[in-house]
């Protein structure tokens, strides 16, 4: 056995130590592809980053188109609604106008027929007025009949 290889100094062989190099040099190759690898990779993913914003700008102005469009279309619509409702008020408005001319007419109706029953009423109470003129009238004839038959009577028995 070697020397060194008992000293306990941890001294390697020269075909150990060339072998320890080959395995070192395989690593650094490996360390080296890997960190190749790594760049690409990181290529790869800020180029995916720059799709990734150009995507999202794309997003964003269609978004922002689609907001316009459904702006403009509700904007449309509540023009058209303001109209259709502006329409719904006028036609309410004449068809209400045209009933209150109609209750108008109703109302010049009793109104005449109001009139008609305040000229029956005091018709009424002029004949009435005439009937208690009549009833005292009759009363007073029928004290000079009563009169006129008692002094008839009055004198049949000679009673003056």
């Amino acid at each position: 056995m070697p020397t060194h290889e008992d000293s306990g100094q941890g001294a390697l062989p020269l075909d150990q130590l060339g072998q320890l190099r080959s395995d070192v040099r395989h690593l650094q190759s490996d360390v080296t592809e890997i960190k190749s690898e790594v760049r690409a990779t990181h290529q790869r993913i800020d180029a995916l980053g720059g799709k990734v914003d150009a995507f999202r700008d794309k997003v964003d102005e269609k978004l922002a188109n689609l907001d316009k469009r459904f702006d403009e279309k509700l904007t449309v619509l509540d023009r058209k609604i303001d109209e259709r409702l502006g329409e719904l008020r006028g036609n309410t408005d004449k068809r209400f106008n045209e009933v209150q001319a109609r209750f108008d007419g109703v109302q010049g109706r009793f109104d005449c027929v109001q009139g008609k029953f305040d000229g029956l009423t005091k018709e009424i109470a002029a004949l009435g007025a005439k009937v208690d003129g009549a009833k005292l009238w009759a009363v007073l004839l029928f004290i000079s009949m009563f009169g006129s038959l008692f002094v008839v009577i009055a004198h049949a028995f000679k009673w003056f």
